[in-house]
């Protein structure tokens, strides 16, 4: 018998009711990546011999400065091939805050910590390199927070309301960092941010990002002629992450997360054969050693000699451990076989459903990752819009069940039941019950997945209200009963 209306409408109201409760949970889900998570053990530090001081250290940070773009600008190359060049893997995620706390403690994002975070930090962090240098100075670009997080004993501008600059700083900003760069403090710290903020505008494909990266490339032109051929200056110059092509960054692509350095300098040794990698503890530790101090504790930077020794770095990029794998895979597969319970082998394709969505979200937006804008937004509109594919999939698979007399409870389960798997993958992959929600890749696919259910559940909760013709369960084709034993009183049964 076909559900009355009560149970049609207490389903449909269910299903509503689970849509906003998985509103509601991704919201938090994407909130619960702002936040700083848990500190995990330092790596093991390879012994070996760093670098020597010198008497004035230089630091100059290109914010968004992807590596094929960083290729590309004469001045910068000009610098690097008279110093040694370098592929830096900046860890994860690649967020500016996050990146430069690494090379000012010597600390990864894990074992700090200090993961998506964007608000200032206050105080500055145990061991902090530049509150341990008098006379250190840095000047920033814009957004004057990062730079007041570190201890600096000078930083320019001012911290103003949000990130509010002094009127008239943009046109003062290189004449002030060239003067620091000139001065006698023993480290100074130049923030260029203009790249960083075409990217996030327009994209690295984009004309401004090009443009952006052309100006960032003149000042520094200009601070290196600051100091002429000093040969008391050594020279940091890095990147902290890339851009996407169309804008954004936080995640781990490697397109992305290696970014262009060099140094250069006094007492600076050279590895022939190319660009030598290394990770961002590693730069730190250099960064350390130049300054004359000892590295902070729980650092896991190598030592110079060590880095030029070693083959490739080993990365400080998480990934989900083997028992989040069997833990979420068990959960996923378990998920699955009630999904199928409703379907017959004629209807498996509509467990394809959320493939079709989530190719018409990475066919439009791109791999939905968290260096993707796509995925952070609370409603979704974008990727809600772009999954098309798969809510033609959907609405079709549960028309088809209702007709051939599936009640909505088995509607419901065998069409939503490869999202909610996914979901749940998803997130135990991501690290949820660990402390922290961060992972490459995953975190953003469990705000993709949740997406997608709340909206499956409220295209499914509109086709289980309206009544149904159980099709093919009425009547018989036994030789007793009213139907007779043609069977033709099927034809005649009326529709419940």
């Amino acid at each position: 018998m076909a559900p009355s209306w009560p149970r049609r409408i207490a389903w449909a109201l269910l299903l509503v009711v689970a849509a906003y409760g998985l509103h509601h949970g991704r919201r938090a889900w994407i909130r619960g990546f702002f936040v700083d998570g848990p500190a995990a053990p330092p790596g093991p530090v390879i012994p070996g011999r760093g670098l020597d001081p010198a008497p004035r250290v230089r630091v100059v940070l290109l914010d968004g400065l992807s590596l094929d773009h960083a290729l590309e600008l004469p001045i910068l190359s000009e610098v690097c091939a008279r110093g040694q060049e370098l592929r830096i893997d900046v860890g994860f995620p690649t967020v500016s805050l996050p990146v430069q706390h690494v090379l000012w403690t010597g600390r990864s994002q894990q074992s700090a910590g200090i993961l998506y975070r964007i608000a200032r930090l206050d105080p500055p962090p145990a061991g902090s390199l530049p509150a341990q240098i008098a006379g250190s100075r840095a000047v920033a670009e814009s957004h004057p927070a990062i730079v007041h997080s570190f201890g600096f004993a000078a930083a320019e501008p001012p911290l103003g309301e949000g990130d509010a600059l002094p009127e008239g700083w943009r046109e003062r900003f290189a004449d002030v960092a060239a003067e620091a760069v000139a001065s006698a403090s023993p480290l100074v710290f130049v923030h260029v941010l203009r790249i960083d903020e075409a990217g996030h505008a327009a994209g690295a494909a984009s004309p401004a990002y090009a443009a952006a990266a052309a100006e960032s490339d003149a000042i520094l032109g200009r601070l290196v002629a600051a100091v002429g051929e000093a040969d008391d200056v050594r020279w940091f110059i890095l990147a902290d992450h890339g851009h996407r092509p169309a804008g954004g960054h936080g995640g781990a692509e490697a397109s992305i997360r290696i970014v262009r350095g060099c140094l250069r300098g006094q007492g600076v040794p050279h590895r022939p054969g190319g660009p030598l990698p290394l990770r961002m503890v590693d730069l730190a530790r250099a960064l350390a050693d130049s300054v004359g101090r000892p590295a902070a504790a729980g650092a896991e930077g190598s030592p110079w000699e060590a880095v030029v020794a070693a083959a490739a770095p080993s990365t400080t990029t998480p990934s989900p451990s083997v028992l989040r794998w069997i833990l979420g895979l068990a959960a996923a597969l378990a998920i699955l076989a009630a999904s199928l319970r409703g379907l017959g082998r004629r209807e498996l394709w509509a467990l394809t459903w959320p493939l079709w969505a989530e190719l018409g979200v990475t066919w439009v937006h791109g791999l939905p990752t968290l260096s993707n804008p796509v995925v952070y937004p609370p409603l979704g509109q974008a990727m809600a819009i772009a999954a098309a594919p798969g809510w033609i999939v959907v609405v079709i698979a549960a028309v088809l069940l209702r007709r051939r007399g599936h009640p909505p409870a088995r509607v419901a389960a065998a069409v939503l039941g490869p999202a909610a798997a996914l979901l749940v993958l998803s997130m135990i992959l991501a690290g949820v019950g660990g402390g922290s929600w961060l992972m490459p890749f995953w975190s953003a696919q469990a705000s993709v997945a949740a997406l997608l259910l709340t909206v499956a559940s409220l295209l499914v909760a509109v086709v289980v209200l309206p009544p149904t013709s159980a099709a093919g369960s009425t009547g018989s084709t036994g030789s007793t009963g009213s139907t007779g034993s043609t069977g033709r009183g099927a034809e005649n049964a009326p529709r419940r």
